[in-house]
């Protein structure tokens, strides 16, 4: 696979990436319906573990987080494409979610003061579409703050 083809699946999902910058919902729900194929694996760590998709992602883990955050905003640090040993294509972005912290979210109360968790998310590719995430969002983080 040429490094254009990583160039292209960083650029695909770029709008999703820009929406989740200053976290707008209909935006967001629209880039992940877009981005991802109707048969995306979805895979977050606990508690949210197996997702529906681009669907389950949006309503089990995104929205609530926003909910709680009502000025979220998701700042990249580093996004990278390439294969792996298995000759699949993934892009890997991690950084921050971060904002005002004023409503409960996963039992953890709110703090009223802004919160960041460090978050890692990788996107196998096909074709420019997610056909699996996996990631990993630093929850005991919030928990700490």
């Amino acid at each position: 696979m040429s490094s254009d083809q990583h160039t292209l699946n960083k650029k695909a999902l770029e709008p999703l990436r820009k929406c989740l910058y200053n976290y707008d919902s209909d935006a967001v729900q629209a880039a992940l319906n877009d981005i991802f194929h109707k048969d995306a694996r979805v895979q977050l760590a606990y508690p949210f573990e197996n997702l529906d998709g681009a669907d389950g992602l949006f309503h089990a883990a995104l929205e609530p987080l926003h909910a709680a955050i009502p000025d979220l905003e998701r700042r990249d640090t580093i996004a990278i494409a390439g294969p792996t040993d298995q000759e699949a294509d993934w892009v890997g972005c991690c950084g921050y979610y971060t904002g005002s912290f004023l409503h409960p979210w996963l039992d953890i109360l709110p703090t009223g003061h802004q919160v960041s968790m460090r978050f890692h998310e990788f996107y196998r590719m096909e074709g420019q579409q997610v056909v699996e995430m996996q990631a990993l969002w630093d929850i005991p983080e919030v928990m700490v703050q």
